[in-house]
């Protein structure tokens, strides 16, 4: 939510927008063969996975002595990622990612397919009538709201109209006001609303109305 803004402000404030680069799909290609996956280096990229489990556990076991509570795969995730700097930095070590990035799909798939093998599912059924009731609260709740937005729209609309009578009957008040001094206004109103006549003058009322 912040960084979005201030992303954007920085972008527009140092015109960067002018500065971009269209991206070459060369790149692309490059990457593809630079991870290109060969079946021999498979051995290869599951003794750097070792290597690096092996020193995330020491690195790991260090952090536990800060009194700090980690994840326990934090250590391995330092260690992988200086090898691979080291690695791409220096040029002098292959980092198999083609290869480790397969292994990790793999290992993920088998985690997955082992948690759901051993996911107890009657007791999620004990859950069922509990969600079940909260389903059915949220919903009455939300029949609840619709009718009162419903409602105080209604209310609204029926004020809004009072507004625009009250507007009408102010311009006819202040209409009149603006023709209070004029002697054939106050003729017409006495004609009109009280039935006055001026000498000599008769009324035929209107038998229709």
């Amino acid at each position: 939510m912040i960084g979005g803004p201030i992303g954007r402000r920085l972008i527009e404030k140092h015109k960067l927008l002018d500065t971009v680069v269209q991206e070459d799909d060369s790149l692309l290609v490059e990457e593809e063969i630079k991870h290109e996956r060969h079946a021999s280096m498979y051995p290869s990229a599951v003794f750097q996975l070792i290597i690096a489990i092996g020193i995330g556990t020491v690195v790991s076991k260090l952090l536990s002595l800060t009194g700090m509570t980690f994840p326990i795969y934090i250590g391995a995730m330092i260690a992988a990622a200086c090898m691979r700097n080291i690695g791409e930095y220096t040029g002098k070590i292959t980092i198999y990612m083609g290869e480790i990035n397969d292994i990790g799909g793999i290992s993920l798939s088998l985690f997955l397919g082992i948690a759901m093998i051993t996911l107890k599912l009657w007791q999620l059924a004990e859950l069922a009538l509990p969600l079940l009731i909260l389903l059915g609260v949220m919903a009455y709740k939300l029949v609840e709201v619709y009718g009162d937005l419903s409602a105080a729209k209604e209310q609204e609309a029926r004020l809004r109209t009072q507004v625009e009578q009250k507007e009408e009957e102010n311009n006819s008040l202040k209409d009149a006001l603006s023709h209070a001094d004029d002697p054939d206004y106050i003729l017409g109103l006495a004609r009109d609303r009280l039935g006055l006549a001026e000498d000599g003058e008769r009324i035929f009322p209107d038998v229709n109305n």
